[in-house]
């Protein structure tokens, strides 16, 4: 791979792939991790510029760019029939790489999408700060990382009370590494993909089994947005949980966890 990405693996099976969202890492997934190893082999992937990653000041963290390299991975492991899980930013990767294994036979087995980003929308406003060339670099320099976290995971979070100083140091340390606030720069400099519109024409042509999974209160993106991609892509199942935010599978693990060994079992079989 160009970049080689960190990846934890776990479980025997077949394979699924699971990609964080912005300003996250694999610790996302602590709480569903499991569930997703009792059917198949996870590979649990830290995007480029996020957790253990590499984190290159090559400006080259677009979506087009973090879904190129997680077909790398695909095509080095070679690995059919894949399970694509996504959350945020994540999400979108995961359906930008669908688009593209849904057109080669045996593929792409199913797809699962938390709180994911897939059509224009405003951004919340520590992305619009980001993407500011002076003040967003002057606001992280300024700014203690864990400062920064905190208030980020306030607006994720709709059960404020988990969010934990432990929960905080977790998504903290990775920022701390170097190059890590210049690629979080980049990727929301560079968040939406210019192509976004042709890309969202795509979407009624993945004919996969497809689970949505949102949050009711999410702040970050919209349940508007997941009601839009349900309709959008056919036969697709959207699950809402009524007391959460934009991290449903942090928030409400119990209630996700059979949710989605329902589905794959079931995704499995068709």
């Amino acid at each position: 791979m160009r970049v080689p990405l960190h990846i934890e693996e776990a479980g025997n099976g077949p394979p699924l792939i699971a990609l964080h969202g912005f300003g996250a890492s694999t610790y996302t997934w602590r709480d569903v991790l499991s569930t997703f190893a009792e059917t198949h082999h996870v590979y649990a992937v830290d995007l480029k510029g996020s957790g253990r990653s590499p984190k290159p000041r090559d400006g080259r963290y677009t979506m087009h760019d973090q879904a190129a390299l997680v077909l790398e991975l695909i095509a080095e492991r070679r690995l059919p029939h894949v399970t694509l899980v996504g959350h945020s930013f994540g999400g979108g990767v995961a359906l930008l790489t669908a688009l593209t294994l849904a057109a080669e036979p045996g593929m792409l087995e199913s797809l699962i999408l938390f709180d994911c980003p897939a059509y224009r929308q405003r951004f919340p406003a520590f992305i619009r700060w980001l993407r500011m060339p002076v003040l967003g670099p002057l606001l992280q320099r300024l700014t203690p990382v864990s400062f920064q976290v905190r208030t980020v995971l306030r607006l994720a979070y709709h059960r404020r009370d988990l969010i934990t100083d432990d929960v905080v140091a977790a998504y903290a340390a990775p920022l701390r590494t170097p190059g890590a606030q210049g690629a979080l720069r980049e990727t929301a400099r560079q968040i939406v993909p210019t192509d976004i519109d042709a890309i969202a024409e795509r979407y009624p042509s993945l004919q996969i089994p497809t689970l949505l999974i949102w949050g009711r209160h999410d702040a970050i993106v919209p349940l508007a947005i997941g009601q839009r991609l349900h309709q959008a892509i056919g036969g697709s199942r959207l699950i809402v949980l009524d007391d959460s935010g934009h991290v449903p599978h942090e928030e409400m693990p119990a209630q996700v966890r059979p949710i989605l060994r329902e589905f794959l079992a079931s995704a499995h079989r068709t």
